[in-house]
C-alpha cells in the first residue's frame, strides 16, 4: 500500500489542481536522499524536528527518505514520521511500508518502516515495485510521478538488501523498471553497497553518477563518514552540477544532494563540470621526474583526459617545472602550485619538493665532535669517565639546513644514546647510536648468555631432535640460557618427555621452568602437559619465579625470572615469549619492566619477543635496558632456514657490561626453527669508579 499525501495547507486530499506552465527555461532541481535511520541520531534519540532541519539545509526540491517508520515502536516513540516530516517541511509526501505488521498489544495502528519521497512539487501519482528480497526483510523500489511546473519526471527510491548477491539482482530488476519508463527519471537511493561492488557497477552501466568526481563523498556514519553508501542516479536526460554532502547529526548517515538540468541533449553535447588532477598533491624528491594526469569530468558523467590540452602556470618555477604536458620535474626543495586551466575550468595541483636526506653532518659528545665521523657510519663507542656517571650531553648537526634531530637519552649510563636524523618532508628519518660503556678492568668478568626459541626441540620441517639442541648449547659455550617454546610431557610432538629435565642432563646444566599453559594429563596418573620458557645455567639457580603476562584471552603468556649465584654475584635473568600481536606485547613490554624495576643489581632479559626492533614495545625495553644487537641490524632470528626478521634478544641492565661487537653473532643452525643468539656480557664482581678515556672507535 502507498499512502500519497498533500501538505496539510493545501486543503485538498487530492492535492491542488494542475494548469498548463508557460515556456519555462531549463528544468532545474535539486534532488536529494537521506537514509534517516527512523529519526534517530548519533545520541540515539528519536528527532523528527533534527531531520526536517537537515533536509531544509539541503535546499532539495524532491528529496527520498529511506528508514522511515510509521507508528513502528518506541524505538521512534510510535510517531508517525511521514506525516510529522512532511507538516515540518510543508512538502508533498508518498510513503511505502515495506514492513506493514499488527498493532502491539493496546494499540491500533499498524506498524510500518519504509521508504519515503518529499517533494516541495505535486505528487501526482505513485507506485510501489517489488524487489527480490533475502528473507530479512522486504525490498521495493518506490516511484513518484512529480509535476515540476508542468513536466513531468519521475522520481524513485529504495533501501536495498544486505546481500551482496541480492543487490546484484535487485539492480537488474531496477534497471528494468527505470528503462521501461518515458519520462526523465533519478534514481535516488540507499543500495547498501560501495560504490566499487559490482551491483553498483551495474547501476551506473545505464545510470549516472551525480558524485563520480567525488570518490570521498562519504556518507557513513555521520559522525567520523568513512564510507559512501548513499548515491543520486538520473538517467542520460540529466545534465550533472553541484554535488555535496551535508553535514548533519540527525542521522547516522548524511544527506546528499545535487543540482541536476533537464536536457535530453546532456549526454551527447556535455559541459564541463569540474576540472581535477588525478593526485591531490604531489610530493616529490629534488632532482626526480614524475608525471601527472589532469581529467575534465562531464556533465553527462562521463570522465576526459585533457593533459595534453591544457594550459599550465606555476607559482615557482624554481621549485618545479613543466617541460612537457603530463610531466613533473623536481628542482629545489620548496612549494609550488601548478594550476591548469581547460576552457573556463581550472584546477589546482600543491607540489612539494624535499631533499630527504636524513643524514647527520656531525655528532658531539660533551661538545666535541666525534673524531672521524661519516654519515655512513651508524654505531659509535665510548667508555665512561670515572669520576662523572651523568649521562653525556649529545648535540647533532644534520647535513640538511632543514632538517631536524631528535635525541633519546638514556636514563642512566653505561647505556646508548639514540640520535635520530630527519629530512626536510619530516618522514625520512636515519638512527645513530652512541654506546657509551664502561671500561672493562680485572674487577670484570664475563658470562656468555644465549637466547633460544627451540621450537619444542623441532626443526623447521617438524622433526623434534633433542639432542640437537643440546649440541647447539653444548658447542656455544654459554653459561647461562633462556630457553622459549619448551614442552614438559606436553604431547606427541615431544614424545611426551620432559625435554628440560632432558636438556638438564644432557648438558650438565641447573634449571628452572615456567609453565604458562599448564593442562591436566592425557591419561590419570600421568604428569601434567605443560608448555612454557626456561633456564640453563652452570651456576646454581637460588631461586625462581613465573610471572603470567596479560594475554587478552589469546595463548597465555608469561616471564621466567631467576636469581642465579654468578661468583658471588646475584644476577636477575628472565626469559620470555611475548605475544603475537602489539597490543598484548605494549602491555607486556610494561608488566615486565614492573617485575624486573622490584629487583636491584645486575638484570638480564633474554627471549622471544614477536617484534622487530623498530616497534614500540621494543622501544620501551630499550629505554630502560641495553640492547647486545643494536649496532647489529642484520641480526635476523627467524625462520631459520631463510632469516630475515629479528625478534630475538638479549637485553641488560645499565650495570651490566656488554659484550664485544665481535663475539655477539646469530648461530646458523636449523635445529629450530629460530636461530639462538649469544653473546659474552661483564658483571663486576665489585664497585669500581673508572678513569676517563678518550673515545675509541668502533670495537
Amino acid at each position: 500500500m502507498v499512502q500519497l499525501l498533500v501538505p496539510a495547507w493545501v486543503g485538498a486530499s487530492t492535492g491542488p489542481a494542475l494548469t498548463a506552465a508557460p515556456q519555462q527555461p531549463p528544468l532545474k532541481l535539486k534532488a536529494a536522499t537521506y537514509n534517516i535511520n527512523n529519526a534517530r541520531g548519533t545520541d540515539n534519540v528519536p528527532d523528527t524536528t533534527r531531520i526536517a532541519d537537515a533536509i531544509r539545509s539541503t535546499g532539495a526540491d524532491v528529496i527520498a527518505l529511506q528508514a522511515v517508520d510509521k507508528n513502528y515502536s518506541s524505538r521512534s516513540s510510535y510517531e508517525d514520521q511521514p506525516k510529522l516530516i512532511s507538516e515540518k517541511l510543508g512538502m508533498y509526501y508518498v510513503f511505502a511500508p515495506n514492513v506493514d505488521l499488527a498493532p502491539e498489544p493496546g494499540r491500533t495502528e499498524r506498524r510500518q518502516f519504509g521508504t519515503m519521497i518529499l517533494s516541495k512539487y505535486p505528487i501526482v501519482s505513485s507506485m510501489n515495485h517489488p524487489l527480490s528480497n533475502s528473507g530479512t526483510e522486504k525490498r521495493a523500489l518506490l516511484e513518484a510521478d512529480i509535476d515540476v511546473n508542468g513536466t513531468t519526471i519521475r522520481y524513485f527510491t529504495t533501501h536495498m538488501d544486505t546481500s551482496s548477491t541480492v543487490r546484484l539482482k535487485q539492480a537488474d530488476e531496477i534497471l528494468a523498471i527505470v528503462r521501461s519508463q518515458s519520462v526523465p527519471a533519478i534514481v535516488a537511493a540507499y543500495p547498501n553497497a560501495l560504490d566499487t561492488s559490482a551491483e553498483m557497477k551495474q547501476l551506473f552501466s545505464e545510470l549516472s553518477d551525480a558524485f563520480f568526481d567525488q570518490p570521498e563523498a562519504f556518507t557513513n556514519p555521520s559522525q567520523l563518514p568513512a564510507k559512501r553508501i548513499s548515491y543520486i542516479m538520473p538517467d542520460r536526460n540529466w545534465e550533472l552540477g553541484e554535488a555535496k554532502v551535508v553535514p548533519s547529526l540527525a542521522s547516522t548517515h548524511l544527506p546528499i544532494v545535487s543540482e541536476l538540468t533537464l536536457n535530453p541533449d546532456a549526454h551527447l553535447n556535455p559541459n564541463i563540470k569540474s576540472l581535477a588532477f588525478t593526485d591531490k598533491i604531489k610530493i616529490e624528491t629534488v632532482g626526480t621526474t614524475s608525471t601527472f594526469k589532469l581529467q575534465a569530468y562531464m556533465t553527462n558523467g562521463t570522465i576526459r583526459d585533457v593533459t595534453n590540452h591544457s594550459q599550465y602556470a606555476n607559482t615557482q618555477p624554481n621549485v618545479a617545472d613543466i617541460p612537457a604536458p603530463g610531466v613533473l620535474r623536481a628542482l629545489a626543495s620548496g612549494t609550488t602550485v601548478i594550476t591548469a586551466t581547460y576552457g573556463q575550468s581550472t584546477a589546482n595541483l600543491p607540489v612539494s619538493v624535499y631533499l630527504k636526506n636524513p643524514n647527520l653532518s656531525s655528532i658531539s659528545v660533551n661538545g666535541v665532535p666525534i673524531p672521524g665521523f661519516t654519515p655512513s657510519q651508524t654505531d659509535y663507542y665510548f667508555t665512561l669517565p670515572a669520576d662523572n656517571r651523568q649521562v653525556p650531553a649529545v648535540t647533532a648537526v644534520t647535513e640538511d639546513p632543514n632538517g631536524a634531530t631528535k635525541i633519546q637519552l638514556p636514563s642512566v649510563v653505561p647505556g646508548i644514546v639514540y640520535v635520530i636524523g630527519t629530512a626536510d618532508d619530516g618522514l625520512t628519518a636515519k638512527e645513530y647510536r652512541i654506546h657509551f660503556a664502561e671500561e672493562k678492568t680485572d674487577v670484570h668478568f664475563p658470562i656468555k648468555i644465549m637466547s633460544y626459541n627451540i621450537h619444542h626441540g623441532a626443526d623447521p620441517s617438524d622433526n623434534y631432535n633433542l639432542d640437537r639442541i643440546a649440541d647447539v648449547i653444548r658447542q656455544s659455550g654459554a653459561d647461562i640460557v633462556g630457553l622459549q617454546e619448551v614442552d614438559r610431557y606436553y604431547s606427541s610432538r615431544s614424545n611426551n618427555e620432559d625435554t628440560i629435565q632432558r636438556l638438564s642432563d644432557l648438558l650438565g646444566m641447573q634449571f628452572a621452568y615456567g609453565a604458562n599453559l599448564d593442562r591436566p594429563p592425557s591419561e590419570p596418573g600421568q604428569p601434567r602437559s605443560q608448555y612454557g620458557t626456561a633456564v640453563l645455567s652452570k651456576y646454581p639457580i637460588v631461586q625462581n619465579q613465573n610471572y603470567w603476562l596479560t594475554s587478552y584471552g589469546q595463548e597465555q603468556r608469561g616471564v621466567l625470572e631467576t636469581t642465579i649465584d654468578v661468583q658471588g654475584v646475584q644476577l636477575s635473568f628472565y626469559s620470555t615469549h611475548l605475544g603475537l600481536d602489539a597490543i598484548q606485547r605494549n602491555t607486556q613490554a610494561d608488566e615486565i619492566l614492573a617485575i624486573m624495576a622490584k629487583r636491584s643489581g645486575p638484570k638480564i632479559l633474554v627471549g622471544d619477543f614477536n617484534a622487530r626492533p623498530y616497534a614500540p614495545e621494543m622501544s620501551k625495553f630499550t629505554k630502560e635496558l641495553q640492547n647486545q644487537f643494536a649496532d647489529q641490524p642484520n641480526a635476523f632470528t627467524i625462520d631459520s632456514v631463510n632469516p630475515s626478521a629479528t625478534i630475538d634478544y638479549i637485553l641488560a641492565s645499565s650495570d651490566v657490561m656488554l659484550g664485544e661487537r665481535e663475539n655477539a653473532r646469530v648461530i646458523q643452525t636449523q635445529a629450530s626453527d629460530h636461530l639462538p643468539i649469544v653473546s659474552n656480557l661483564y658483571l663486576k664482581r665489585q664497585l669500581q669508579q673508572l678513569q676517563w678515556t678518550r673515545p675509541m672507535g668502533r670495537r
